[in-house]
């Protein structure tokens, strides 16, 4: 099963959501083994584009607003074994929704992956992550006024039973 875990920035209900992927049709599909190889993200005054990539080869589309500039490109790459235990974002303004810098952290709360193109080191939001749970994909909202994330959310899957 695929489940969202809190987004960082605004908390967006279910029917303002712009994008997910993998859906859990799409999951559903999956052979139990497949996990997140990697995610590509970039930046426009906060994070504005992502895009990930599974161990099978599938990709999703760019999840990106066309027209502005979408810099700093970055892309982190996860091992299967245990790609982060918490996932961390520097998100200000809950109703406007700003997502600054991501923190991929392994148990013992040491950074495994960081996404911070602005160097910021202000106070981050803590999502953690259950240890049967493992990043599968993203999720998120589309500023209407900008071309970066109002809202942006990882999803998990959870073992099958």
């Amino acid at each position: 099963m695929v489940k969202k875990l809190p987004a960082f920035g605004y908390n967006a209900p279910a029917n303002e959501i712009d994008f997910m992927w993998p859906t859990q049709a799409m999951f559903d599909q999956m052979r139990a083994e497949v996990h997140l190889k990697s995610m590509t993200f970039k930046y426009h005054n906060s994070i504005s584009s992502v895009q990930c990539q599974l161990s099978n080869g599938s990709e999703s589309p760019l999840f990106e607003k066309k027209g502005g500039d979408h810099d700093n490109p970055c892309t982190i790459e996860f091992q299967k074994d245990r790609i982060a235990s918490v996932a961390a974002a520097e998100d200000k303004d809950v109703r406007y929704g700003y997502v600054w810098r991501l923190r991929f952290l392994n148990s013992e709360g040491q950074d495994v992956q960081v996404y911070n193109p602005s160097g910021s080191q202000a106070d981050c939001t803590f999502i953690p992550i259950a240890d049967s749970d493992q990043l599968i994909g993203v999720y998120g909202v589309y500023r209407p006024d900008n071309f970066f994330f109002k809202s942006f959310g990882f999803l998990v899957k959870t073992p099958r039973r």
